[in-house]
């Protein structure tokens, strides 16, 4: 296990959170055929977690988010992933966003999410979400925003159900 509080990032900034990083390297983790690279990020708290695996027949992220973070730690997060993807030369054109056990409103993440970071990932070519929705009416409330804010960015859609979710991601043609 690696535990970091200063992380580096594509531009060479840095930042001070206390987010415990795992990857599949340094776990020396057995991973299954289809998952190519895995992360695992925890909060300053333990109370958090956020997991990123790659499965590069359907060049995918798998995003699984649960608990509370704040905004900070989220761009962090994003950031840190940003550079492992380019770092490891994983081309993502979909994913999917379990974001079921997430808790609590991103509405202060939406606009950096929106404006800076996702047009450069859609410039390397990412093309559609499958979310697969939170209960929590917070997290729900921003992600209607996150919603009417995409403009044709990106395809998103949202489900219930993860089989639902991955079914729909991987029937299409994303590249």
């Amino acid at each position: 296990m690696c535990s970091h509080t200063d992380i580096k990032y594509m531009n060479n900034t840095k930042t001070h959170l206390n987010l415990e990083i795992m990857t599949s390297q340094n776990l020396g983790l057995n991973i299954d055929q289809k998952t190519t690279y895995n992360i695992e990020i925890k909060n300053r708290l333990g109370t958090a977690s956020w997991s990123f695996k790659y499965i590069s027949e359907f060049k995918m992220a798998i995003y699984t988010i649960e608990g509370f973070f704040v905004f900070d730690e989220i761009k962090a997060i994003y950031k840190l992933l940003a550079y492992h993807t380019h770092t490891h030369q994983l081309s993502v054109a979909c994913s999917i966003t379990d974001s079921r056990k997430v808790e609590g409103s991103f509405h202060q993440m939406n606009e950096w999410f929106l404006d800076e970071f996702m047009p450069k990932v859609v410039a390397n070519g990412f093309k559609a979400n499958a979310n697969i929705f939170s209960k929590d009416f917070y997290t729900q409330l921003a992600q209607e925003d996150l919603d009417e804010n995409i403009n044709g960015l990106f395809i998103q859609k949202h489900f219930e159900d993860y089989q639902e979710g991955y079914d729909w991601i991987t029937s299409q043609k994303w590249e």
